[in-house]
């Protein structure tokens, strides 16, 4: 796809698409909901399910980028529900910590399409329930958007 125009892109233009502001001037906002309605339930019925993967878009004190992930581990049992990450209000307590030093962070997409790769290794767990029977019992969501973060303007190759 085109525009047929050029869209001028220098340090004045910032465009990023997301939810929920986690952490706001080093704080969470008050207005950050909670993202456990009461109604999810596991395989068994009973068990509320409020986490979820997320993925996260912040600076910190030095104005730096950072890109944060955060996701469980696959269960050994296929039977028992597969829960991870964590709900959004604990998950920007997690970041509002004097280590992480996080001044803004935005909530991006989460759950299966929380993947994080450093080069060309995938470095989080499937959390997604494979469809095929013969299939692997976790999967990664295919996903049809990304973010970047690296040097240069080619990605994590430059063209040759």
């Amino acid at each position: 796809m085109t525009l047929d125009r050029d869209i001028p892109l220098d340090g004045s233009v910032d465009v990023v698409s997301s939810f929920h502001q986690l952490l706001r001037v080093g704080t969470v906002p008050a207005e950050l909901p909670d993202s456990c309605s009461g109604r999810e339930t596991g395989a068994d019925g009973t068990t509320l399910i409020c986490t979820d993967s997320r993925t996260a878009l912040g600076t910190d004190i030095k104005g730096r980028p950072v890109l944060i992930t955060l996701t469980g581990q696959p269960q050994t049992d296929p039977s028992v529900t597969h829960e991870d990450g964590d709900s959004l209000q604990a998950f920007a307590r997690l970041l509002d910590s004097p280590e992480l030093a996080l001044v803004d962070v935005l909530n991006l997409d989460g759950g299966g399409s929380t993947t994080l790769m450093t080069g060309t290794e995938v470095q989080t767990p499937p959390t997604d329930a494979g469809k095929d029977p013969d299939g692997p019992e976790y999967v990664h969501r295919r996903v049809a958007d990304s973010v970047y973060t690296g040097v240069g303007g080619y990605g994590m190759y430059a063209k040759q």
